[in-house]
């Protein structure tokens, strides 16, 4: 997809979800681990929520630069930026996407796109192996079919507690596989972010006690973050025009309490 100006994107609807993703990004950004580096043990319980919100900011703000449907929900969010974002206009490894079924038995296979990683390819890598240039992407496509895993059982889950049933058969299984959209990194980072808040709180509590790793894993996804935010500020900056991008910057910045 080609990316034009386009005159008629309101600024002042993608300003609010902007500042917000800024303001996330700020917080980030500010927390001084250099100099006090214990800091990152205590900041890493949040820093996936962080990081998500700042991502669902910006992220709303490249969606109404596209003049995209504005999605009202965080699963709305999830489907429109893999689809218009994704899969279409970011680079990769952000540009990878997962579809099919990943269940046992499934009708479509799970594949991926942008990326040369394979389903088998994932499955032979243990999580636990050293990365590594060459293995890097293949890691990047695992996390993504991860997440796609997690949201076939979750969704197999909620059929189960509504219906009362213990099990559900290969036929059901694909009828609400059906319904599943393709997975990409949004969805990676949502999951991140639920992991923290809900299903694996241990995890983040107690599970990076040494400040250096506990600063590693802060200052890691921070970059994470800053880049997909870069690319998706490239996004917004061809819609709009340079300049009223670089107005959007200013008066972010001269604003400290801003109203976003």
């Amino acid at each position: 997809m080609r990316l034009k100006s386009d005159g008629k994107v309101s600024i002042e609807a993608l300003r609010r979800p902007l500042y917000r993703g800024w303001l996330t990004l700020r917080a980030m950004e500010n927390l001084p681990i250099d100099k006090e580096p214990e800091l990152a043990v205590d900041a890493n319980l949040w820093l996936p929520v962080q990081s998500y919100y700042a991502i669902h900011g910006v992220g709303l703000a490249a969606l109404e630069a596209l003049r995209s449907d504005q999605p009202s929900t965080h699963s709305s969010f999830l489907r429109e930026a893999s689809a218009s974002l994704a899969r279409t206009l970011l680079p990769r490894p952000f540009s990878i996407t997962c579809t099919g079924d990943i269940f046992p038995g499934g009708a479509t296979p799970a594949s991926f796109s942008g990326t040369g990683a394979t389903r088998a390819d994932t499955k032979a890598i243990n999580a636990l192996s050293a990365l590594t240039q060459s293995n890097a992407e293949t890691f990047v496509a695992k996390a993504i079919a991860t997440t796609r895993d997690h949201a076939f059982e979750a969704s197999f889950d909620h059929h189960r507690k509504q219906r009362r049933k213990s099990r559900l058969n290969r036929a059901k299984k694909q009828q609400l596989a059906g319904r599943i959209p393709p997975t990409s990194v949004f969805d990676f980072l949502y999951r991140y972010r639920l992991r923290s808040n809900y299903s694996d709180v241990d995890t983040f509590r107690i599970g990076q006690t040494e400040i250096d790793m506990a600063v590693q894993h802060y200052k890691h996804v921070l970059t994470l973050t800053l880049n997909l935010v870069t690319l998706l500020h490239s996004i917004i900056e061809r819609r709009i025009g340079i300049g009223p991008f670089t107005e959007l910057r200013k008066r972010f910045k001269a604003n400290r309490t801003s109203d976003a």
